[in-house]
């Protein structure tokens, strides 16, 4: 009985699985599937040899392929003094895509339509926009603000495969109250930009989804730092 729901929720987080990765960006679709062959792979080696049909030196090695892969991915943050070779590559994999570079992002729209790129400046340079999570597109965003070219391409973007993000952002700031705002940011009446980002700042290095926090979170933080500058 146990093993007949085990395996039914199994099946249920595999259909759930599926159709949120078909739903995502070319790029990162087809990075998702590489994921999930690795960690599976992984998986099954380890149950293998925890069972006798597999020696513990195949398991040991499937457990490392998944973190192996993750700190490739953040090779170009921790090695700064690699990062233009890293923008090099990238762009001569684009060669057939029109691109756009701006002072915070490389972006790519290939002849099919399909959006992607790098953020070559500010808090996630390095990264594929495409592995961003909701929260840090929206941080993002916020980043590109002081960017006008920035702030195009990244909204298209989100319009494009995040639509509800732009949707929530603008009914959540419309129905966001001054006071609601301030109690948001532990901020007093009398308040300056100054202010309002620090706190900002200071609430995001806490609940940021990396750290334990969530989406949601994240993005009230964000939409009361946008209502209180906007009434500056």
């Amino acid at each position: 009985m146990i093993r007949s729901i085990l395996v039914i929720l199994a099946l249920i987080a595999i259909i759930w699985g599926a159709k949120y990765i078909n739903r995502q960006p070319p790029a990162k679709k087809k990075r998702l599937w590489i994921q999930v062959a690795i960690y599976g792979t992984a998986a099954v080696l380890i149950v293998l040899a925890l069972t006798g049909r597999v020696h513990w030196i195949g398991a040991a090695f499937a457990a490392i392929l998944p973190v192996l892969r993750t700190l490739l991915s953040y090779t170009p943050r921790i090695f700064p003094f690699i990062q233009p070779w890293f923008m090099r590559k990238m762009r001569s994999q684009n060669v057939d895509a029109k691109s756009a570079n701006t002072t915070i992002l490389h972006f790519v729209v290939d002849d099919s339509g399909n959006m992607g790129g790098t953020v070559i400046s500010g808090p996630h340079s390095g990264r594929k926009i495409d592995d961003l999570s909701e929260s840090e597109l929206l941080e993002l965003m916020q980043f590109c603000q002081q960017d006008r070219d920035s702030h195009q391409l990244i909204t298209a973007f989100i319009r494009k495969y995040h639509p509800h993000l732009l949707q929530t952002k603008s009914r959540t700031q419309s129905d966001m109250s001054e006071s609601e705002a301030l109690e948001i940011l532990g901020l007093a009446g009398d308040y300056s930009k100054t202010e309002v980002v620090a706190a900002h700042r200071k609430l995001m290095q806490k609940f940021h989804p990396d750290r334990g926090g969530s989406d949601y979170l994240a993005a009230k933080i964000n939409t009361a730092k946008d209502v209180l500058l906007d009434l500056l």
